[in-house]
């Protein structure tokens, strides 16, 4: 009886607002009572995204969402671990920007349902703006994606809410940081050169999601075909390919094992980054995701294919709307 009661005790300083003591809360079930009770310099808002984005025949449209949910929740506790206070959990935000067919400016294939990088961007600015007017100043958004435009899209937001508000609110997901660990092997030299790039799709996503939902990964990534870049150029070449099934790299060579390596990689970098900024540390400095192939052809290319892409649906839905104002 005294274990059962130990374990209430726990699980309620998790989820009742209150004073004094660590706690995670999860917004989306908190009243107006329990919001006013918050203490808001003492609360990090973290923030989960997660596209809706093609990942081939093997995994799940909402792969990156997975993924991000489970670096949120180990950052929340590793705040809450080493620095207490309160971590407030927003819900995740499904939405993104970038698809991998912009490598070869093809139509998004069935499971990805994206917005345009100027929605992206607004819709982050508003949540930002009604987190600040609340008095909440420091947000940590996880939304790992790697097209440049949705990067951008949330770096700016970012950078809109740290200027009205002197606040912090930092993509983690976006900044390029090296801190605890070496990102594990997970190929030999054969295996490498069947991979190629690891972009969209292949071992590496594949192995993650073997991981974290499993049962969501089609047994037949066994027998996945190969589509394996040596270069960035290749990108552009296998994209356009007729009958292209929207992954690069080598599927069949991903393991549960490699994937907990590597989801256990990118927390630790997340975890050290959040509780080093709420330190003091300036990660204005790095280097991010937008950036990412600036002076390549390949990612030139898919700039500007997203670009004219969101252009095409913004004058399609402008026509629209001019013609039923009318």
């Amino acid at each position: 009886m005294m274990k059962h009661g130990i374990l209430v005790t726990l699980l309620v300083s998790c989820v009742v607002p209150a004073t004094g003591f660590a706690q995670i809360l999860r917004l989306a079930e908190l009243s107006v009572r329990d919001f006013e009770e918050l203490d808001r310099e003492k609360t990090v808002v973290i923030m989960p995204g997660g596209i809706l984005e093609e990942h081939g025949p093997y995994l799940p449209s909402f792969n990156d969402g997975y993924l991000n949910a489970w670096l949120a929740d180990r950052t929340a506790e590793a705040v809450i671990a080493n620095r207490g206070g309160t971590v407030l959990m927003f819900p995740t935000v499904p939405l993104g920007a970038g698809v991998p067919g912009d490598f070869g400016g093809l139509s998004p294939l069935p499971g990805s349902y994206t917005v345009r990088p100027e929605t992206l961007r607004a819709v982050y600015m508003d949540l930002a703006s009604a987190l600040g007017d609340d008095g909440f100043r420091i947000i940590f958004v996880i939304s790992r994606h790697g097209a440049p435009h949705h990067n951008s899209a949330l770096l700016e937001s970012a950078e809109y809410f740290n200027d009205r508000y002197d606040g912090k609110m930092v993509i983690l997901s976006s900044l390029i940081y090296e801190g605890a660990g070496e990102k594990p092997e997970q190929f030999d030299a054969k295996e490498r050169a069947e991979h190629g790039l690891e972009i969209h799709a292949g071992a590496g996503e594949t192995s993650q999601t073997l991981f974290l939902q499993p049962q969501l990964v089609a047994d037949d990534y066994l027998s996945a075909k190969p589509f394996a870049a040596a270069k960035t150029t290749d990108l552009t070449e296998i994209a356009e390919t007729p009958g292209w099934p929207g992954y690069f790299g080598s599927p069949r060579l991903a393991s549960r094992t490699d994937g907990a390596a590597l989801v256990k990689y990118k927390s630790d970098q997340i975890i050290e980054l959040a509780l080093r900024i709420l330190d003091g540390f300036d990660w204005t400095s790095l280097p991010t995701r937008a950036d990412r192939g600036l002076d390549d052809a390949a990612f030139k290319k898919l700039r500007e294919n997203t670009e004219a892409r969101a252009e095409r649906e913004r004058l399609s839905q402008e026509e629209w709307i001019n013609t039923r104002d009318r």
